[in-house]
C-alpha cells in the first residue's frame, strides 16, 4: 500500500467512501489507480507555467465549494516518442 502515514481510520478521504459500518470495496483500487496515473504523468511529462499566462495562486472562486480558476500550463514530454514506446516494449504499440 502507499498510506504509510495514515492508518485506515485515518485517511483523508475516509469520510466520502465510508458510510455507517460499511466500506466502498473499490477504495483502494480507486486510490491505486489514481496514484499511478499521476505518477506516470509526472514521469513522462514536465509541466510548465505559460510565460504569457501566469497563475495566481489566490484565484479562487467565490462558491460554497471554492476551486481555483482555470490555468493555462505547457506539458513538454521529457523523452522523445519513439524512445518511449521502444522502453514499452510490444504494449506500446497500439
Amino acid at each position: 500500500m502507499f498510506y504509510t502515514l495514515f492508518s485506515d481510520d485515518a485517511l483523508p478521504h475516509a469520510d466520502c467512501m465510508y458510510t455507517m459500518r460499511r466500506v466502498c470495496p473499490g477504495m483502494y483500487l480507486a486510490n491505486d489507480s489514481l496514484f499511478m496515473t499521476f505518477a506516470l504523468l509526472l514521469w513522462s511529462f514536465r509541466i510548465f507555467e505559460r510565460p504569457d499566462a501566469p497563475i495566481d495562486p489566490d484565484a479562487y472562486t467565490d462558491t460554497l465549494i471554492s476551486r481555483p480558476f482555470p490555468f493555462e500550463v505547457d506539458f513538454v514530454p521529457r523523452m522523445d516518442e519513439k524512445l518511449l514506446r521502444m522502453m514499452m516494449g510490444p504494449e506500446g504499440d497500439a
